[in-house]
C-alpha cells in the first residue's frame, strides 16, 4: 500500500572482529512523521522473512544496542527512547497481522471472493483495533501490551497513542480505497444466490433481463436451495451443475469464481 508502513534493508557489514554477524538497517515510516530506522541482528546461517524482521529487533534488543554502541554507532541512542521503542512494538504487532493476511491469501484454488472475504475481515479487525486503542485496550498487540505493562507505561506519553491511532487510521483508509466496500457487495449473488435481491445486479451484465430471470429461478427452486445450504460442495462445484441450463449466469459466476472460466464454460 502507498502509505503503509514502507521498509528499506541496507545491508551494514560488521568489518571488525565478528564476522558471522550482520546487521540490517530497517526503516519503517508513519504517515507525517520521517523515517524510524532501527536495526535487525542477523547470523549469516539464519534468515528471516520480512514479516519477522521487527519482532527479531525487539527480542534482539540488547545486543543490538551493545553491538552499536560498541562501534559508537549514532543509532545506538534510539534503544534507549521509550518514544521509538513503542513504536518499534507496534509495528512488529501490525506487520505480524499484515503478513499473515498475506500468507493466507497466497497459494493456489482461491477464489476471488475467498480473497475478498479475507479482506474484509481485516478490515474489520483494523477498525476494532483503532476503536480499542482509544480507550487504552491493547491486548489485540500483545507485545506492545507487554511493553506497556511491564514498564507501567501511559501511552498518552509521548502522543504515542495518538501516533499509533493515526497509523491504523491511515491503514484503514488505504484498505477502503483499494478494496472498496461496494467490491465486496458486487459478488453477493454468487455467494449468497438465494438471499440476493436481483434489482441489486449490476446493470453492466450482458444479457442482464436474462441474467436476473436465471437468478429468479434458481431463487425459486426450493431443492435446489435445500442442496445449497445443506451440502458441502464448493460454490464452484454448485455453479458448475447449472452450466447447461443456466449458461447466461453460470458464466458470469465462473469468471469470478475461477482464473481462467472460459476452460470450463
Amino acid at each position: 500500500m502507498r502509505n503503509e508502513p514502507c521498509t528499506t534493508l541496507i545491508a551494514y557489514e560488521d568489518s571488525y572482529s565478528n564476522k558471522a554477524l550482520r546487521l540490517d538497517v530497517l526503516h519503517f515510516s508513519f504517515p507525517g512523521k520521517p523515517p524510524i530506522p532501527f536495526y535487525q541482528k542477523v547470523f549469516l546461517f539464519g534468515w528471516l522473512s520480512r514479516g519477522k524482521v521487527v519482532q527479531r529487533v525487539l527480542s534482539l534488543q540488547t545486543e543490538v544496542e551493545f553491538f552499536l554502541r560498541e562501534k559508537k554507532h549514532p543509532l545506538a541512542s534510539k534503544f534507549s527512547e521509550l518514544k521509538w521503542i513503542n513504536q518499534v512494538a507496534y509495528l512488529s504487532d501490525i506487520l505480524f497481522e499484515i503478513n499473515n493476511l498475506n500468507t493466507s491469501m497466497q497459494g493456489h484454488n482461491h477464489t476471488i471472493i475467498e480473497l475478498t472475504e479475507k479482506i474484509t475481515c481485516f478490515k474489520n479487525k483494523l477498525k476494532l483495533w483503532r476503536n480499542k486503542f482509544e480507550v487504552k485496550k491493547l491486548a489485540s498487540f500483545p507485545t506492545l501490551h507487554l511493553l506497556v505493562e511491564d514498564n507501567n507505561i501511559d501511552i498518552t506519553d509521548f502522543e504515542i497513542q495518538k501516533i499509533i491511532i493515526n497509523h491504523l487510521e491511515k491503514l484503514i483508509a488505504d484498505f477502503d480505497r483499494y478494496f472498496p466496500a461496494d467490491d465486496v457487495f458486487e459478488y453477493n449473488w454468487v455467494r449468497m444466490p438465494f438471499n440476493f435481491d436481483v434489482s441489486d445486479l449490476n446493470e453492466e451484465f450482458v444479457n442482464i433481463n436474462q441474467f436476473q430471470e436465471q437468478l429468479i429461478k434458481i431463487q425459486s427452486d426450493q431443492a435446489l436451495r435445500y442442496n445449497f445450504y445443506k451440502n458441502t460442495e464448493s460454490l464452484c462445484a454448485f455453479w458448475l451443475k447449472l452450466k447447461t441450463e443456466k449458461p447466461i449466469i453460470v458464466e458470469e459466476a465462473l469468471k469470478v469464481l475461477l482464473p481462467f472460466s472460459t476452460t470450463y464454460v
